[in-house]
């Protein structure tokens, strides 16, 4: 290639074509290097051959002949010239010596013109580009071949592809067939041939129209069919709407599906702090299109008051009375027996269930009976949450908390509290015989009693959330109020009450016996005393009807279930002789113990009665002398106590 090169920069192309013809050439003529090279190569090849033929030494013999037919040449017009007059030559030699470069060139040299540097590259870079697309379509023709070869020789034809047409295509893709011209038929032939061509044609038109208009068919009724279920689920829907239900849209936990339709049948807008918020899905039976409802878990379920199993979340707050009856034997072993009395649960109160999806049935539909079984079944749940909370913080009042299962100690019964599932509950229901009615009633009032407390918070809960901000100078307070609420109170007022009204009997018997002692054991006196002279006030801690409760919170104003949040408080008065003696018992909510206040006092007016010993509740009397005014915590201390100041008072005696 490099001689090649110094050919081409030695050589333009009208003497390289004179050159390969034997010719001369004037390697000065103005017209060197005029023809690109492209078509100075196409002129080489037409005159010469295919550069395959092209040899380095052909080229070479070729110049050696040129080289002495010039020397030749030479030699001839110098002897023609020797021949000539000296004045011509005197002239031409001091024209020589005046224009050096007319001079004639010296033998066996030739003068020649050397190309630039850019003209040579840029030729360079022509005949590289020509070089790379006669590469270019050479390879392709290369692939097109070993693609064709490769459906007979698969293994001849992988050798000589290209990496990039092995990816691509698949070996073997590509074959080829050798056609033989058919001979013509006749005119009757080719008749007959387009009369069957026509009729295939035409059949499979047919046979097209009737696969459309078939797929259409079964198109139209797949569509109803889908418009049937969509209808059933909606209208279904509409009826959850009109029946005042919460619907809500739902993402799903792993965010890819769809929005799914929810319904809130917890009791979170109505102030239940409970972790189960209630939420239902809606969701659509792809088969009928059927609605049916489906509870979702989305958080953590408390040990032992939930499972899992759908069947074993139906459970209900059973509420048992045992009374203990104790022997002889029991009695020096220290061991008392209890016996169940009473029974008493919500199961009269479930909802229905039902199987009809359209309501059809007394108006009911499946999935609102659903919703109503999972709202009142929810409500059982956090009602024994509750319950199990606040009884864990009252071990110091003779509280245990075991599996599902509450036992409190009252006076003379033993409460328990279960939480068993329906289906137990039905199968093992008690039945009580008559003399026990009494306890049934008492069980029953106290299943009542704690769902209208636990409603009665909840009330409690919204309207709190309700009221304005509190000022700075009041958040501490505010904290200290809402650190006391965090926890339910539903046993509580149940214990207080009940040793409230004990306390009451203990003291009406102090009473007695300290009258029977001063009426010299007169029952029928004493009888009268306490039926006319003592009045009595049960449980007036309402804080609306008394007046030393002058600051009324929005929250007490119109709460019936105030009282049963605080602590209970009962008034007597007992008007003997020239003295009144009033006391105040109050019971403690959140401790063990009772506060009785007695205050006494006398007058100097004489009784308007003629007898002495009987008073007149209707008279105006002004008792102003105050005799006592104490505190105990105790109906043994305050029993003592007012004994010894009735015994020693003036007045009465």
């Amino acid at each position: 290639m490099s001689k090649d090169f110094r050919l081409n920069t030695a050589f333009d192309e009208n003497s390289v074509g004179s050159l390969l013809e034997g010719r001369s050439t004037d390697l000065s003529s103005p017209s060197r290097n005029t023809l690109p090279l492209n078509e100075l190569l196409a002129r080489i090849v037409a005159q010469e051959g295919p550069f395959v033929n092209l040899k380095e030494s052909i080229l070479e013999k070729k110049i050696e002949n040129e080289e002495k037919r010039n020397k030749e040449f030479n030699v001839n017009n110098e002897s023609q010239k020797s021949k000539g007059s000296n004045s011509s030559g005197e002239v031409k030699s001091l024209e020589n010596d005046a224009n050096p470069s007319k001079m004639s060139p010296n033998k066996g040299e030739i003068k020649r013109k050397l190309m630039s540097t850019e003209e040579f590259l840029e030729k360079k870079e022509e005949a590289v580009k020509d070089v790379d697309t006669a590469l270019n379509e050479s390879s392709l023709s290369l692939d097109f071949v070993s693609l064709l070869i490769s459906s007979l020789r698969p293994a001849a034809g992988s050798l000589s592809m290209s990496p990039k047409l092995k990816q691509s295509v698949k070996t073997g893709s590509l074959s080829s067939a050798v056609i033989k011209p058919q001979a013509r038929d006749g005119a009757e032939v080719v008749a007959v041939r387009e009369r069957k061509g026509k009729a295939v044609g035409r059949g499979w038109k047919l046979q097209s129209l009737s696969q459309a208009a078939q797929d259409l068919r079964l198109a139209s009724e797949c569509l109803q069919n889908e418009v049937s279920k969509e209808e059933i689920y909606w209208s279904s829907m509409l009826k959850i709407v009109h029946s005042d239900e919460v619907i809500i849209p739902i993402s799903p936990a792993d965010g890819r599906s769809a929005r799914q339709i929810g319904v809130k049948y917890g009791f979170g807008d109505a102030g239940s702090v409970y972790y189960d918020k209630g939420i239902g899905l809606l969701r659509k039976d792809n088969d009928t299109g059927k609605m049916y409802f489906e509870k979702q878990r989305s958080l953590s379920q408390v040990r032992g008051i939930q499972n899992d199993n759908d069947s074993d979340s139906e459970k209900l707050v059973l509420i048992r009375l045992y009374k203990h009856s104790s022997t002889t034997q029991n009695a020096e072993n220290g061991n008392t027996d209890i016996t169940l009395v009473g029974e008493a649960s919500a199961i009269d109160s479930v909802p229905e269930q039902t199987n009809y999806y359209d309501g059809s049935v007394a108006g009911k539909s499946k999935v609102l009976c659903d919703i109503k079984r999972a709202r009142f079944f929810l409500f059982e749940e956090e009602l024994f949450y509750q319950l199990v909370k606040e009884a864990a913080t009252l071990g110091a009042l003779q509280v245990k908390v075991e599996s599902e299962c509450i036992t409190v100690e009252l006076r003379h019964l033993m409460l328990k509290i279960l939480f068993l599932p329906l289906a137990e509950i039905k199968d093992t229901k008690y039945h009580p015989p008559a003399t026990t009615e009494q306890f049934n009633r008492k069980a029953k009032e106290i299943s009542i009693f704690f769902h209208l407390m636990l409603c009665s918070q909840h009330r409690h809960n919204l309207q709190r959330k309700c009221l304005p901000p509190v000022s700075l100078s009041k958040q501490q307070l505010y904290n200290t109020q809402q650190l006391a609420q965090s926890v339910v109170i539903l046993i509580r007022p149940l214990l207080a009450y009940q040793r409230h009204h004990r306390n009451i009997l203990k003291v009406m018997t102090s009473i007695r016996l300290i009258l029977m002692d001063l009426e010299l054991k007169d029952s029928k006196r004493v009888d009268d005393i306490m039926t006319k002279q003592l009045r009595l006030m049960l449980c007036c801690n309402d804080p609306n009807r008394l007046t030393r409760y002058s600051r009324k919170d929005k929250l007490i104003k119109n709460n019936p279930f105030i009282r049963c949040l605080i602590s209970p408080l009962s008034l007597m008065e007992l008007r003997y002789k020239r003295v009144r003696i009033l006391i105040e018992l109050t019971s403690d909510l959140t401790a063990s113990f009772s506060s009785i206040n007695l205050k006494i006092d006398a007058t100097k007016e004489e009784l308007s009665s003629g007898n002495a010993n009987v008073l007149v509740p209707e008279a105006p009397v002004d008792y102003s002398l105050p005799i006592a005014d104490l505190t105990f915590n105790g109906t043994t201390e305050f029993g003592d106590s007012l004994w010894w100041i009735m015994h020693n008072t003036p007045e009465i005696q």
